[in-house]
């Protein structure tokens, strides 16, 4: 720009009011320089070959109230202003941990960086010895400081050394990574944590000092009790959920057969919790004690339709008989929450009773991968699946043919088997059932395996491409997760008791009866080969929460019914009453 050249500027300040689209303000622009305000909450002027009037008004714009409000931090008690002269020298507050974002208000970019700030001061907002404090980059040049960079940043000084070149944190973190980028990084936010588990542990022993000694037992005061209830979660589901999101202590816990208890073998299956770490190892961990000994017990839907009693063959042959006889109701009413399996679980267990859908067969995955990792087994390519369709019973065992034949629902399962042999040209692979009518084996696509060990089955499951379920009555088909996790797909009989939860547009697809199923078994096995579908991805990011919202659905049961104990502990185990 030469000397004499003539500088007109034209300045309009402020925000649009919300009901006023960008449209509705070119419309109208030009009433702004007649000052009409109707269109717009702001301030207009014009100055004539003057940029100082010019930035003396931006200035006077900035410091208004209300500009300062829309421009401040969630809560502005815990951000300080710091000047860039002190930065710059190193002027810094000592002993102290210094977290600075440099930003400018009229930065496009500094937003997303401003979000990520914002995010990490409202999640610590209080930590000892450490100062969230920010510079306006755009005020601090206006004033006459030299800044030699205009990219938004976020810097975290160490305290022990204030002079040393600080941390630089991008605006790429991923949301749920500000926990771990600080427990890395900042002394002060670790000595936070110990600070906090330590408050924790003394509130638990002060609640239950209190629950004890101070508070009524509602179970012998009608009126609470019906208050209780009226106030009380039922469907946990939700809130453990984003718990196991939030509460980045939770390690996850995981349910192990018991099978014997003081030497004998017990009447019911039992489970014990145990601390689930990330390589997959155990450890024990000290919450509950058996039902005589006074400690809490729950109870979990694992086997068929328990603990709903429904007369068909396989109940009345099968341990379920139990659940007939008065005394083992009277247990059952006794239970203080329930992992189920089932859309409506009403239906199943007494609706008043706390509840989070949680089969064991959600977590399988965590066995699974210890052995992939020790390389006794691999998951196949698509290229090496050499089955289309597999299908998985039980070779032998007491009353194992009734049992296939209501429970695997093998009458199903045959129907479908000759209609895939009629229609198609696909192969299958019968993993546990070995005699089949001999017209079915001639065909030369039907390929048959007795009942196989755990590692053989995951070799063979690891060679097919869709897992064909037929029973309706598997209350938690571990099938189903092993399959996902060797990245096999399923097609599940739609009226299935448990495992529904797992099928979505990366894993597979439900089908109705015969009539419908070939359409379905079809379509998928198309999507396998182009690589539509993603069962092992899927499965993988859905059991990555599981341990923790067990850990965290446990802890609350815990708390509510008043059981102190140390969850930081590893002695001893969780005994629960589960089926």
């Amino acid at each position: 720009m030469s000397k004499n050249q003539k500088l007109d500027l034209g300045v309009v300040t402020g925000f649009l009011k919300p009901q006023v689209t960008i449209t509705d303000f070119q419309a109208k622009y030009s009433l702004l320089w007649t000052k009409e305000r109707q269109y717009f909450n702001g301030t207009s002027y014009k100055q004539q070959n003057n940029v100082f009037a010019v930035i003396q008004k931006y200035m006077q714009w900035r410091k208004l109230k209300v500009i300062q409000v829309q421009n401040s931090w969630p809560d502005n008690t815990y951000v300080k202003r710091l000047d860039y002269f002190k930065l710059q020298r190193r002027q810094l507050t000592p002993g102290q941990e210094h977290f600075v974002l440099l930003y400018s208000s009229e930065c496009l970019q500094s937003r997303i960086v401003q979000n990520v700030f914002n995010k990490f001061v409202k999640t610590f907002p209080m930590i000892k010895d450490f100062i969230y404090e920010e510079i306006d980059v755009t005020s601090e040049i206006i004033q006459g400081f030299h800044i030699n960079t205009y990219t938004p940043q976020l810097l975290l000084f160490n305290k022990t050394d204030l002079r040393a070149p600080p941390q630089k944190l991008f605006s790429n973190l991923v949301n749920g990574s500000y926990y771990k980028y600080l427990k890395g990084t900042s002394e002060s936010f670790r000595e936070h944590l110990i600070l906090q588990k330590e408050n924790r542990l003394n509130a638990k022993s002060q609640h239950y000092y209190c629950g004890i000694n101070f508070c009524e037992d509602i179970h012998h005061n009608a009126s609470l009790a019906q208050n209780y209830l009226q106030n009380h979660f039922v469907d946990y589901d939700k809130i453990v959920e984003r718990d196991a999101l939030e509460n980045k202590e939770l390690v996850g816990y995981r349910a192990i057969p018991i099978g014997k208890m003081d030497g004998q073998e017990v009447n019911f299956p039992l489970f014990r919790l145990v601390k689930v770490n990330s390589d997959g190892n155990y450890e024990e961990v000290k919450v509950l004690r058996f039902l005589k000994q006074g400690y809490m017990v729950v109870g979990r839907m694992s086997f068929m339709t328990y603990p709903k009693f429904v007369d068909t063959l396989s109940h009345s042959q099968s341990n379920l008989a139990y659940l007939l006889q008065p005394k083992t109701k009277d247990l059952i009413k006794l239970y203080s929450a329930w992992f189920h399996i089932v859309r409506d679980p009403d239906n199943y267990i007494d609706p008043k009773m706390p509840r989070i859908m949680l089969p064991n067969s959600d977590s399988e995955g965590v066995f699974m991968q210890k052995n992939l990792s020790r390389g006794l087994y691999k998951i196949e390519p698509l290229e090496n699946r050499i089955y289309d369709i597999v299908l998985v019973f039980q070779d032998r065992g007491k009353n194992v043919e009734m049992w296939n034949r209501e429970y695997k629902n093998w009458t199903l399962s045959l129907d479908c088997i000759n209609r895939i042999i009629k229609k198609t040209n696909y192969t299958i692979l019968l993993i546990g059932k070995s005699q089949l009518p001999k017209r079915l084996n001639e065909t030369g696509r039907l390929f048959t395996l007795p009942k196989l060990s755990q590692l053989e089955f995951f070799q063979q499951l690891s060679r097919c491409k869709v897992l064909f379920v037929t029973g309706a009555l598997d209350a938690s088909p571990r099938v189903l997760t092993q399959a996902m996790f060797l990245n096999v797909s399923i097609v599940v009989i739609n009226s299935t008791l448990g495992g529904w939860h797992y099928v979505n547009n990366l894993t597979g697809a439900f089908y109705i009866n015969q009539l419908d199923f070939i359409r379905i078994v079809s379509e998928t096995i198309e999507k396998v080969n182009h690589q539509q579908l993603n069962p092992r991805g899927w499965y993988l990011d859905f059991l990555e929460q599981k341990p923790k919202e067990i850990q965290s659905f446990i802890s609350m049961m815990r708390k509510q019914n008043f059981y102190d104990y140390d969850d930081l502990g590893n002695d001893g185990s969780i005994n629960l009453h589960l089926n």
